[in-house]
């Protein structure tokens, strides 16, 4: 696989971030409760990862029901804007970055390299086996709530290669696999999304049914 010179730079930036740690880690901003840099020393020295001959999770098949989950929560709630309904801001988010999220998690399906996934140290359990660094890119996300700026990666795993000096390849996957983890994050939000507006369409139908029935049949009703 070829490596651009932005590819390259960002390396040279994780291989010496471990040596720079020490003396150019910024502070953490205002109103960061937890630290980031002991959420990920405390999850390298939680990890064991190896190589294995185990088959490998299909995450261009899980991308494939991303997508699905980021359509059926789209269509939920154009429908509920469409009726008249209102929704939550989650789903208005969704509604206008829809087509961004999916553009990025269709290039990012299309470009994936599995070959080389393969060949990474993995984390088994939860009835998948991931690469390392899909696990530490799921914290890092998970830590910062999906507000992932470009020196919280870099302040992530300077502080996880305190404890566990990841390998080249690794780093050279980390973009990928964080947009990845973004993107499981945006799918499992959407699901959430779908599945309360599709409550919400059913309780409103029911709610006018029962109206309707009762201005015909009042008296009918209290007998059921």
């Amino acid at each position: 696989m070829a490596r651009g010179p932005g590819a390259q730079a960002w390396m040279e930036r994780l291989r010496g971030a471990r040596g720079r740690a020490a003396t150019a880690r910024p502070m953490p901003p205002p109103g960061e409760v937890v630290d980031l840099e002991t959420c990920a020393r405390e999850l390298a020295r939680s990890q064991r990862a190896a190589a294995t001959q185990q088959r490998i999770t299909d995450l261009k098949h899980a991308l494939l029901e991303h997508e699905r989950s980021l359509r059926r929560a789209y269509a939920a709630a154009r429908l509920a804007v469409s009726e008249q309904r209102r929704i939550e801001p989650a789903a208005e988010w969704l509604l206008d970055n829809f087509y961004l999220v999916r553009t990025q998690l269709r290039e990012l399906a299309a470009n994936l390299p599995v070959r080389e996934l393969r060949k990474l140290p993995r984390i088994t359990g939860a009835g998948e086996n991931v690469p390392r660094m899909l696990v530490i890119a799921r914290a890092c996300v998970a830590h910062l709530d999906g507000h992932i700026e470009p020196e919280h990666a870099r302040r992530f795993l300077a502080a996880y290669q305190d404890e566990t000096t990841l390998r080249m390849a690794e780093l050279w996957a980390w973009p990928g696999l964080l947009r990845m983890a973004l993107i499981e994050r945006i799918a499992a939000g959407a699901r959430v999304i779908a599945n309360r507006l599709e409550e919400y369409a059913r309780a409103e139908y029911c709610a006018g049914y029962l109206i309707e029935m009762a201005g015909k049949d009042a008296p009918g009703m209290l007998m059921y």
